[in-house]
């Protein structure tokens, strides 16, 4: 078989498949992580764990909208972020400490 040498175009509407993945990402924290559920279903059951205020209260949504938001920060500073809480006193990560949050084990 010989090649027609066209090259393969992508249509001018198609957009990223790493935007489709960003999006679904963020769409899974927002139903999720609501502080009106006091910790988020798939923490819950797999890992027994909970994301709580620092007195052991339910998060608010600004709580959790800062928690994101400097997970995103401790994920993109090469996660030392998350390594940070395997040497931290309180085990707190950087995202924990920035929001006022923890987790706890059920």
């Amino acid at each position: 078989l010989r090649s027609s040498g066209a090259r393969f175009r992508r249509a001018p509407n198609a957009r990223p498949q790493w935007l489709y993945g960003v999006g679904r990402c963020v769409a899974h924290n927002a139903t999720h992580r609501t502080p009106t559920s006091y910790y988020a279903p798939s923490l819950r059951f797999p890992w027994r764990v909970a994301v709580v205020a620092a007195d052991g209260g339910p998060i608010t949504w600004l709580q959790a909208s800062k928690r994101f938001a400097a997970g995103l920060l401790s994920l993109a500073g090469l996660g030392l972020g998350f390594i940070w809480a395997l040497v931290d006193r309180r085990k707190l990560a950087w995202h924990d400490r920035l929001s006022g949050t923890r987790l706890i084990h059920l």
